[in-house]
């Protein structure tokens, strides 16, 4: 897709880093690692199971989603969306 449509952004959902990486590599925008998105909501969920305000435990897992954001694998997104 790259090579024929080179503006064209492409998102990908993948397994682990080493996925992420390669596909970065071949040119994808941004890439969500699917474990990790995973374990944030139901790190929110349970925040808000055992009594954390939805607001706080939202906030709390949005800070976590941003460092995730600037994992090492690359300069591009790993959790973009």
């Amino acid at each position: 897709a790259r090579r024929d449509w080179p503006e064209l952004p492409i998102f990908a959902r993948v397994r682990d880093e080493a996925h992420a990486n390669a596909l970065l590599e071949a040119g994808a925008t941004s890439v969500i690692l699917e474990t990790r998105e995973a374990a944030l909501q139901l790190a929110e969920t349970v925040l808000i199971g055992v009594g954390m305000p939805e607001s706080v435990a939202r906030d709390l897992v949005a800070e976590r989603r941003m460092i995730a954001q600037a994992s090492p694998a690359s300069g591009k997104s790993l959790l973009a969306g």
